[in-house]
């Protein structure tokens, strides 16, 4: 693990991962999550509950649209 300093700030741009290696998509904006969908579909079974949770709210508010 990384650690995050001053000398070592985080990338701009870059999606936080999960453990997995998951794409995690509860903050992006509905554009990037469209693009992430796929990525968050073949990763789904290795996902956390939250993270499962949070796209499943997604689908359903992009469906409600």
């Amino acid at each position: 693990m990384i650690k995050m300093n001053e000398e070592n700030p985080p990338k701009k741009g870059r999606k936080p991962k999960t453990e997995a290696g998951a794409t995690v998509g509860i903050y992006l904006k509905p554009e990037t999550y469209k693009r992430i969908k796929a990525k968050a579909e073949i990763k789904y079974s290795s996902m956390s509950v939250i993270v499962r949770q949070a796209i499943k709210k997604m689908v359903e508010a992009e469906e409600k649209v």
